[in-house]
């Protein structure tokens, strides 16, 4: 937004009229909103830095790697009991890719 209002200005400066006031208004705007915009920008970075502090702490706990594990170890469970589902149900080996 800023870098139109510069724009403008400048276009207006090389057709040789004057800078409104507007436009020196909202340039006053942008100026006074940027600390705003630079503190909650420090606000957002600082709550990034928390949550991935937490996230590295759990990865660390040794109970979520234990969970993470296990979530592994039942996945691969699952897919063995649907693979003997399917033989149960056509144990022909020609029929059945799974066998």
């Amino acid at each position: 937004r800023r870098e139109k209002l510069l724009q403008q200005m400048l276009k207006l400066n090389k057709a040789g009229q004057g800078i409104g006031m507007d436009i020196i208004e909202k340039l006053r705007e942008e100026r006074n909103m940027l600390p705003i915009y630079r503190r909650k920008a420090q606000e957002l970075q600082g709550q990034i830095d928390a949550k991935d502090a937490e996230m590295r702490a759990l990865k660390r706990d040794p109970q979520f790697t234990r969970i993470i594990e296990l979530q592994v170890q039942f996945a691969s469970w699952q897919h063995e009991a649907r693979r003997l589902d399917s033989l149960l149900q056509e144990p022909s080996v020609d029929d059945n890719a799974a066998a």
